[in-house]
């Protein structure tokens, strides 16, 4: 009693200040508590006594007829006892809590009413009960619906597949044909002889490809060009289209390049200007990048005179029949540069 008290005197204290709980955590006291527990769990629960306070014993009803009693706070929840003898009251100094268990927490009046009753309360489990077999049973048949359309499912896709495999790879199972089982396991079979082909070229042609990356990507960029220009668009060496595509290819990377570059220097140009403070490392890469722009420049055009001047001595000691491949692209071509890992990759088309 002392404890309830305590707690109704700091909850009036604490209470204006204390933010409300969800709902359902007045709902975490076990069935059976008394109704001395009840109001300890609430407060501390809640941070506040909206429960046993005598300003609330207006939302307590007693039912001496059947020794029950509704306990409510602000009539969202309900706290159903029984086997009450005597009811709870309540005054500033404290509330005589009476006796009683509690039977349920609800937040339904109507539920909360038909608990106070014995027969009443019999009848609304009874219904409940049928509600929950109806639901159940409605449950089971959607189950059992879903089930019988997930396996005519299976069953459709299964034959549609069979129908397939039949037109793909029936001719090398027809020893099997008179059995309809070991039939389908061989075309199945056969599917992943297939398949198990498929996934080795695959892996053979992925490997090929990051081979051959990795040498270009190690090769200096005079000799990337000629390889691509080359094994990738068959371009014969000494031919004027090879000598096209190389310095297409060239022109393309250097132009790329010098677009990323002058694209850096505007950045940091634009970030020294908008701010007044010391921007020594800044200043310097764009002198850096400057330079190296003139640099690329003049390599551009160091390697374009050599390139023409061994293009040159190629073609006058090739034979005049030497051609470019029938199936060669015809130029002009059009060329688009990748960066891969520290490397650039020009594609044409």
């Amino acid at each position: 009693m002392k404890k309830i008290l305590f707690a109704i005197l700091l909850s009036l204290i604490l209470g204006g200040c204390a933010a409300k709980p969800d709902v359902a955590h007045y709902e975490n006291i076990p069935i059976g508590s008394s109704k001395e527990y009840t109001c300890e769990q609430y407060i501390l629960i809640t941070r506040n006594n909206a429960l046993c306070r005598y300003d609330y014993q207006g939302n307590y009803s007693y039912f001496p007829a059947f020794k029950t009693e509704i306990i409510t706070n602000n009539n969202r929840v309900f706290y159903v006892f029984e086997d009450v003898d005597s009811k709870m009251s309540c005054t500033f100094f404290g509330c005589s809590l009476g006796n009683g268990r509690l039977k349920i927490i609800t937040r339904d009046i109507s539920e909360a009413r038909a608990a106070t009753n014995p027969k009443e309360w019999a009848e609304h489990l009874e219904k409940q009960k049928i509600q929950q077999n109806i639901l159940a049973e409605k449950e089971k048949i959607e189950a059992t619906k879903e089930a019988k359309r997930l396996k005519d499912k299976e069953e459709y896709e299964k034959k549609v597949k069979l129908e397939n495999l039949d037109k793909a790879y029936g001719k090398k199972c027809l020893t099997k044909k008179n059995n309809i089982s070991d039939y389908n396991t061989c075309l199945f079979n056969q599917e992943r002889v297939v398949l198990a082909e498929k996934q080795e070229q695959d892996r053979k042609v992925n490997k090929a490809k990051l081979e051959e990356q990795n040498k270009l990507s190690t090769m200096p960029p005079s000799e990337r060009y000629a390889y691509t220009c080359e094994k990738t668009y068959g371009f014969k060496k000494g031919s004027d289209n090879f000598r096209d595509c190389v310095f297409k290819i060239m022109t393309t990377e250097y132009e790329m390049q010098r677009a990323s570059d002058q694209r850096r220097i505007t950045e940091l140009e634009s970030k020294i200007n908008n701010n007044s403070s010391n921007y020594n490392s800044e200043l310097l890469e764009i002198e850096r990048l400057k330079a190296k722009a003139l640099q690329d420049q003049a390599d551009a055009v160091r390697n374009r005179n050599q390139t023409d001047a061994l293009m040159d001595l190629s073609r006058s000691l090739l034979n005049n029949n030497n051609r470019a491949p029938a199936n060669a692209p015809n130029l002009p071509l059009n060329c688009r540069s990748v960066r891969v890992g520290n490397t650039v990759q020009t594609q044409c088309y």
